[in-house]
């Protein structure tokens, strides 16, 4: 598969396993600037594609974990090896014991307040903070404002953003560029009504064949019927002409030599097109007009350092 890499629509993905990525939340320092951890799935691939405000966010984000069995799945068939499914429901459930042996303060963004408690009762040695913001905070500058405000007074180990996609994400993105903040937020959505027996999840089998979907359609049909079979097929077909994609050629295996390509550049430089104007080389150009030939991407990188 030489050339071909687990990429959909441009995200890049950690290939982190379940232990890696807990030990990863583990060593974040309360004392750290904020970070934080986003879990898509195919429904925010979906949003993502047709035009969500999601990608700038999850270049922000510290660490990226694949949410979805069903794209890993489709990936292999295609020839494109994934990263390790990390779901956001399984990471909170191995993060949470952790945190209570530390007596460790945890903010929650999200859940109303019955919600809230049965969440908390599940750990009783965990220091809880709670705040449930407003419906449509995200398109309210006072209102986000306010949900930022709290996360930053907070001062958490960890921040459990349960207020689904895409707010949770431009949450936490706008907690992170304000930079005021602490700690590791976790992008969860659902994952603390999992947890806390609120909503039961799929069994072990059905979750371990790719089939948690089909599960969550059935208990809840009314408000995840056009998610799932109306809004997702599209989605897992664009995934799979992208996957099934000819690979680009791998460094080395270009027949042209690169010092033909620099001598064909040199002899370009300065000469006329057939028009009058002077052909300059693409170097040059990238030069004169300030482009970068790198995709480094700072937001994530530097959320990294030190990890």
């Amino acid at each position: 598969m030489r050339g071909r890499s687990f990429a959909p629509f441009g995200i890049r993905f950690d290939r982190l396993g379940p232990e890696a990525a807990l030990g990863f939340v583990l060593r974040w320092d309360r004392r750290r600037p904020f970070g934080y951890v986003v879990t898509p799935n195919v429904d925010h691939l979906g949003r993502l594609r047709r035009g969500g405000d999601l990608r700038t966010a999850y270049d922000d984000a510290a660490l990226c974990l694949l949410d979805s069995r069903v794209a890993a799945g489709l990936a292999r068939i295609c020839g494109v090896v994934p990263p390790p499914v990390v779901t956001g429901a399984d990471l909170l459930a191995a993060v949470m014991p952790a945190l209570e042996m530390r007596g460790a303060r945890v903010a929650v963004v999200g859940l109303d307040e019955a919600a809230m408690d049965a969440f908390a009762a599940c750990y009783p040695g965990v220091d809880f903070t709670h705040a449930e913001p407003a419906r449509g905070f995200e398109h309210d500058e006072a209102a986000l404002g306010a949900v930022v405000d709290f996360i930053e007074r907070a001062r958490a180990d960890c921040t459990i953003l349960a207020v689904g996609s895409p707010r949770q994400e431009v949450l936490a993105q706008a907690v992170r560029r304000r930079g005021r903040a602490l700690g590791i937020g976790l992008c969860v959505g659902a994952a603390p009504l999992f947890l806390s027996g609120v909503l039961r999840r799929a069994p072990a089998p059905l979750r371990a064949a790719g089939l948690e979907w089909a599960w969550r359609l059935m208990r809840e049909p009314a408000r995840l019927a056009r998610r799932y079979l109306i809004d997702g097929p599209p989605v897992l077909l664009a995934l799979a002409r992208e996957f099934r994609r000819p690979a680009l050629p791998g460094a080395g295996s270009c027949a042209i030599d690169r010092s033909i390509i620099n001598g064909m550049e040199a002899q370009c430089s300065g000469r006329l097109t057939h028009d009058g104007v002077p052909l300059v080389a693409r170097s040059a150009q990238r030069r004169v007009s300030g482009e970068s030939g790198g995709d480094a991407q700072p937001g994530r990188g530097s959320a990294r350092q030190g990890g």
